[in-house]
């Protein structure tokens, strides 16, 4: 008995980390840093996937901002 071919197509969401996303003086409210540091890490992601093959990638879901650390001078 011959096998049949199938076209198969699969699709895979990741989680990756953006390091150095931005620095922040001690005014600046942690809703600015949370924000900015969202905007950032999704416009290296974008640029870098349209260096790598232009349309193939989609950015899903919101960037999570799992910690903030300062250190005063």
């Amino acid at each position: 008995m011959a096998s049949k071919l199938v076209r198969a197509n699969a699709s895979v969401t990741l989680t990756i980390r953006v390091e150095n996303c931005g620095a922040w003086g001690s005014e600046c409210e942690i809703s600015q840093v949370h924000k900015q540091a969202k905007e950032k890490a999704i416009e290296r992601v974008r640029y870098a996937l349209h260096l790598a093959h232009e349309g193939t990638f989609t950015i899903v879901g919101e960037p999570k901002v799992t910690a903030v650390i300062v250190e005063e001078m």
